[in-house]
C-alpha cells in the first residue's frame, strides 16, 4: 500500500485499523511493528512488482524479522 499511496497515508490507514478497543495489546504491538516493516519496503522504489514485494515480505517472515504471536495451550488472543 505504501508504494501506491505513500508512507504517510498508509501509516494513518494501517494504524487506524489497530485501534479496536478489544484488540489485545500484544497483538496491536505486533501489528504496528510489522506494518512499519512493510512500509520500510517502499525504499525499494515505486517500480517494484507485487511479486517482488511479496517475496521480500516472505523473506522477513523466514528470517524472523517480523513479530508473531505464538499460541500456547489455553491462550486466547
Amino acid at each position: 500500500m505504501s508504494r501506491d499511496v505513500g508512507q504517510s497515508w498508509s501509516k494513518l490507514y494501517g494504524d487506524a485499523h489497530e485501534t479496536a478497543p478489544h484488540q489485545p495489546k500484544a497483538e496491536k504491538d505486533m501489528d504496528l511493528y510489522n506494518n512499519a516493516k512493510g512500509r520500510a519496503l517502499t525504499s525499494l522504489g515505486s517500480d517494484v512488482s507485487n511479486t517482488y514485494l511479496a517475496n521480500k515480505c516472505k523473506s522477513l517472515i523466514d528470517t524472523h524479522k517480523l513479530k508473531r504471536l505464538v499460541p500456547r495451550p489455553g491462550w486466547t488472543p
